[in-house]
């Protein structure tokens, strides 16, 4: 059985530096592909509609989850806490906090929720 990458190589059509929408770019400036520019804007609408529903679904049913799991819940709280308090970020004015990688590296059980979350 062949797989798509290998459907993709035999025609020359696979490049690891593309995405998807520069393989649709391609094909809609093929002149044998009717393929018009608001198809190219309705499929780019769609995507980025299925990429939010997808996202916030997953993140729904995550916090769902954790809600009926207080002692992690607890633990992940406690974390972001003491974080947060190391590094002078002020939660209860939203303005103060800067969003830094460094923070989330000091955050292991969190992102291991947040993975789980996403796996």
């Amino acid at each position: 059985r062949a797989s798509t990458r290998n459907i993709l190589s035999e025609n020359n059509l696979h490049d690891d530096n593309k995405s998807f929408m520069d393989y649709v770019r391609e094909q809609s400036s093929n002149p044998n592909i009717n393929y018009t520019v608001s198809q190219e804007i309705a499929d780019i609408i769609v995507l980025f509609i299925a990429g939010t529903d997808t996202t916030s679904i997953s993140t729904e049913w995550g916090l769902v989850l954790l809600s009926k799991q207080p002692e992690i819940q607890k633990k992940v709280r406690d974390e972001l806490m003491t974080v947060l308090a190391k590094n002078g970020v002020d939660f209860k004015n939203s303005k103060s906090i800067v969003f830094d990688i460094k923070l989330l590296t000091q955050l292991p059980l969190f992102r291991a929720c947040v993975h789980e979350i996403l796996r």
